[in-house]
């Protein structure tokens, strides 16, 4: 939405979340564009403008300088941990600046991999986890397996795929991983072939 106001020889242009609608890429561009627009345009080159902008796009933080950026949380203004603005890395803008500090992972994932790992830490924390929580772990353990293989973050990723080893030596032994590791690299290395 934009609204044009008159303010002493020079235009005030406001600009309500200009990027809600746009594809992440256009977004990225908007502020260029923006620029381009009013240096390009005879007319508006020669006025004199001031632009207010809201948004919750990092692409756009990353294209202002900070001193031309006011934070608002619960419609206060607050100063972030946030030494730059402008060309700044969008992950540290998004979960900064728009205050996100527990993460940028969907909600539904990190509750899927929360999951592994709190039952992972209760079957570490068991004086006997083969008896008490071996046929949890059976019943969730392809369930544990599917979450961890389509896990994005590699790291993550590893960190799962060790939890899911520890469980699997713990209920089944020592021996029986071994083997299953030992067949699952053999198939791996006939792929390869």
């Amino acid at each position: 939405i934009l609204y044009e106001v008159l303010l002493n020889d020079a235009e005030l242009i406001l600009l309500d979340e200009p990027d809600v609608l746009l594809h992440p890429n256009w977004a990225k561009k908007f502020i260029k564009k923006l620029v381009d627009i009013i240096t390009q345009d005879s007319i508006l080159k020669e006025k004199q403008l001031h632009i207010i902008m809201s948004t919750h796009s990092p692409f756009i933080l990353s294209d202002l300088p900070k001193e031309n950026v006011i934070f608002l949380k619960d419609g206060k203004q607050i100063n972030p941990d946030i030494t730059q603005t402008f060309g700044a890395n969008i992950h540290t803008l998004l979960s900064n600046g728009f205050f996100m500090s527990d993460g940028l992972m969907g909600e539904f994932a990190k509750s899927k991999i929360t999951e592994i790992k709190d039952f992972y830490e209760k079957v570490k924390k068991s004086k006997n986890p083969p008896k008490a929580h071996l046929k949890e772990y059976n019943d969730k353990k392809k369930d544990f397996e599917n979450i961890q293989k389509i896990i994005g973050e590699p790291f993550l990723q590893t960190i799962i795929k060790n939890y899911l080893d520890e469980l699997e030596i713990l209920f089944n032994g020592k021996k029986e991983f071994l083997d299953n590791e030992i067949k699952r690299l053999e198939e791996l290395r006939n792929e390869l072939k």
